[in-house]
């Protein structure tokens, strides 16, 4: 790794240190009788150029319920303990006049600016009391320290200056930016932070990270991206995140009325929902078959008139993945407005489908009965097979015959499940996505099948296995698109 990296990187930890010191450490003393939740103070986002790759802003005001609650929250993660002990390792630096532990303030900002040669340049703007910080720049351990209006500033000489030229009207804040405004507008009061992601820090932060990290900037970056604001709010046995994205252009799946968890069995691990069937159904043969993604733009090729009219009749499809007798089982769900034509549709997709799941040349679908009702099944094929039927208006394909039936099934639902139903058991219509993972049973079938994230959720392995559920839906129209996480930690 390069010295810019490193220096990179380090500036990433630090600030993501800091964030995640304000969102636990500053609230987790909070205590007495908490004020209502109001919207929080952001006189701090006054002093950030409206540049920032990315900056993360926290209310550190103990005498709001969202601190108490993210508090309460915290502790009941295992590793918060061991996080807080190294998160207060990096705060204590000479000469900079604060201790946040004892006094966080309101409000803080922790921001990265971009600087000379593609290196970030940290800045912090907190209103907390300091002493021995005047008018004029000091150092603060690497960086500089001064007070600029009433709030105290640390970081690089040149964005201490930025933040100067802010206060006396020079220059454009990330608080008066029209993007950042569009995107943070309607961020629910109760949060006890929220942060903004830049196209630049999507591209130049988060995706060369790898990992969660990178995926996120992946997620995030898409064509047209303007900015990405997003807000946590703690509840009683939950947290929810609302990410709001500002693009150039609409775009995205079209929404959907969500009606297929209903189908779902009531042990599924994971389900995935859109309003777009054909990316529904390569997820679907993706999972299913070993070097299928591989094998995918053969499918597109052999698909052709029958692979768009399928995507052109699916109004909702979903992917779900439940446990199984002898592994996990997958399933596609997918209302379609016009049955025999999918019929037909999916019967012309028979050889393809056979190939892209691996099976042996020749091997074709005939007809079968799962549960007593008609389907079609491949024939002979090892590994994993495909079977699918259609029912109604609902096109049911899985990777085994009992799944169909399960399917048509009149057992336990999705919906019946109590981590659901905390998750996403109040989920408005019409929506552009929906997911919900378990993530405990996620955790205990990588283990036994000795496949998924393995050692890379070592770390908060723990901390996955105390949270009941995490949920997800898209919405919103036109150029802004909002996304809710739920997580229930009971």
């Amino acid at each position: 790794m390069s010295a810019g990296h490193r220096r990179l990187a380090a500036l990433i930890g630090l600030v993501l240190a800091l964030a995640a010191l304000a969102v636990g450490l500053l609230v987790g003393r909070s205590g007495g009788a908490a004020a209502a939740d109001r919207p929080p103070a952001t006189a701090t986002l006054q002093l950030v150029p409206a540049r920032a790759l990315v900056a993360v802003h926290v209310a550190t005001d103990r005498g709001r319920d969202a601190a108490a609650r993210a508090a309460r929250l915290l502790r009941r993660l295992p590793s918060w303990p061991r996080l807080q002990a190294s998160i207060l390792k990096r705060l204590d630096a000479t000469g900079c006049g604060i201790d946040m532990r004892r006094d966080p303030g309101h409000e803080a900002v922790f921001a990265l600016l971009p600087g000379r040669g593609g290196v970030s340049s940290p800045l912090l703007v907190t209103d907390a009391p300091a002493t021995g910080v005047g008018d004029v720049p000091q150092p603060c351990g690497a960086l500089v320290v001064r007070r600029i209006g009433g709030l105290i500033v640390i970081g690089e000489p040149t964005g201490v200056l930025a933040a100067e030229a802010l206060h006396e009207g020079r220059g454009t804040s990330l608080a008066a930016s029209p993007v950042y405004r569009r995107a943070a507008s309607g961020l629910p009061d109760s949060r006890v932070a929220d942060a903004w992601v830049s196209p630049q820090g999507a591209r130049r932060l988060l995706a060369p990270l790898g990992g969660a990290l990178g995926t996120i900037g992946a997620l995030l970056d898409e064509p047209g991206l303007q900015g990405v604001a997003a807000a946590l709010v703690p509840g009683a046995e939950h947290a929810r995140i609302t990410v709001r994205r500002v693009s150039g252009k609409p775009g995205g799946a079209p929404p959907f009325q969500a009606t297929l968890q209903r189908f779902a069995p009531a042990g599924t691990l994971a389900y995935v929902a859109s309003g777009d069937l054909a990316s529904a159904l390569q997820r679907l043969l993706v999972l299913a078959g070993p070097g299928a993604g591989a094998r995918l733009p053969r499918l597109l090729a052999q698909g052709g008139k029958p692979l768009t009219t399928l995507g052109d009749l699916g109004r909702e499809s979903a992917v779900a993945i439940a446990p199984g007798e002898t592994g996990p089982t997958l399933t596609l769900l997918s209302r379609v407005s016009a049955p025999a034509r999918a019929r037909a549709a999916m019967t012309a997709l028979e050889p393809a489908l056979a190939t892209l799941v691996g099976a042996p040349a020749g091997t074709a679908f005939a007809d079968a009965s799962p549960g007593g009702r008609p389907a079609r099944t491949l024939s002979g094929a090892a590994g994993t097979p495909l079977t699918w039927a259609i029912d109604g208006n609902t096109l049911i394909v899985a990777t085994t015959p009992s799944a169909v039936a399960d399917a048509r099934g009149s057992g336990a639902r999705l919906t019946d499940s109590p981590g659901y139903r905390a998750v996403d058991g109040n989920v408005p219509n019409p929506i552009r996505s929906l997911v919900f993972l378990d993530p405990k049973q996620l955790l205990q079938l990588s283990a036994q099948s000795g496949i998924g994230p393995g050692t890379a959720l070592q770390g908060i392995r723990d901390d996955l296995d105390r949270i009941r559920a995490i949920g997800a839906y898209g919405a919103g129209t036109g150029n802004v698109s909002t996304v809710e996480l739920s997580f229930s930690i009971p």
